[in-house]
């Protein structure tokens, strides 16, 4: 034998040391933490049920001492991080979200790790993916239906997401624009349009923001002098004069174009000219024309 306990020892071990807090009147979970960190029984952190009853006990103290100003959510995450891997946060916070009492605890924990750990974002997908979390619940564990997406990384996240599911569970129904207009915070359609087109720079993710993107001009019939005048909303500009590298210039130009190829022609051919030559200033007005 290595002198190991063995597994069932262990994990009664791990199981009385909350109770031994308990009786010592300690309930502060920073603390406990603390303690619980330095303790050697301790095991990983995401099968591990004293972490998850220590968690647990972080929203009856929040509750019973008047909420996160007694700890706050980043001071919890921060305690976590300092702990544990990537992979097993990510683990333990999707498994927290199933137990109503730490849901909500769970998915601010979820929020920030793809907000402050880039290189975590692969490990969350995956913990979601593993519970078979569909895009319209992530959508909502991410609160995007309440934010701007607008430079917002949780809806990068969101859009990686739904790649990787239709991929491993198929359906692509989430890959509809229609679904993104209906449940986001409302948005001007010409400027989302400018959304995706940034996000298009993006290797990965510029087909489907290309897809996404193409979906919007297709429920659009603005010419494209009116589609140019949405986007000078709230600042005066003229959009077919900006850099070539605005995506407000770029998606003007995908919009121009793709309006002209619905017309067809002589007028395609023109439009096609003038853009390549650099004018879309002109190409706008002959796409108008049609």
């Amino acid at each position: 034998m290595n002198g190991e306990p063995n597994t069932d020892d262990k994990t009664n071990q791990e199981r009385g040391w909350i109770q031994r807090f308990d009786k010592l009147k300690i309930t502060d979970p920073e603390v406990i933490f603390q303690r619980l960190s330095k303790t050697k029984t301790i095991g990983t952190l995401d099968d591990n049920p004293t972490y998850i009853k220590w968690l647990k006990n972080v929203v009856k103290y929040r509750n019973k001492h008047g909420g996160e100003l007694w700890l706050s959510d980043d001071k919890v995450f921060d305690l976590l991080k300092s702990a544990k891997s990537e992979e097993g946060l990510a683990t333990l916070f999707e498994m927290l979200r199933q137990a109503p009492q730490t849901k909500s605890l769970a998915e601010n924990m979820q929020v920030r790790m793809v907000l402050s750990l880039p290189s975590s974002h692969r490990a969350v997908n995956e913990a979601w993916l593993n519970s078979r979390e569909t895009p319209q619940h992530v959508f909502q564990i991410l609160r995007l239906g309440d934010a701007s997406l607008d430079n917002n990384p949780l809806f990068i996240q969101w859009l990686r997401y739904i790649e990787l599911y239709a991929a491993r569970v198929g359906g692509n129904s989430y890959s509809d624009i229609y679904f993104v207009l209906k449940n986001a915070k409302p948005v001007n359609e010409v400027r989302f349009g400018t959304i995706l087109q940034s996000l298009k720079e993006t290797s990965d993710l510029k087909p489907l923001a290309g897809s996404l993107q193409t979906q919007l001009y297709q429920k659009l019939t603005l010419s494209p002098l009116a589609f140019e005048r949405h986007l000078s909303i709230p600042v005066s500009i003229v959009a077919s004069k900006l850099p070539t590298t605005d995506p407000r210039y770029g998606n003007l130009k995908a919009y121009t174009i793709y309006f002209a190829e619905r017309q067809g022609g002589d007028i395609l051919d023109k439009v096609k000219t003038l853009v390549a030559d650099g004018d879309l200033f002109n190409a706008v007005t002959v796409a108008s024309k049609s």
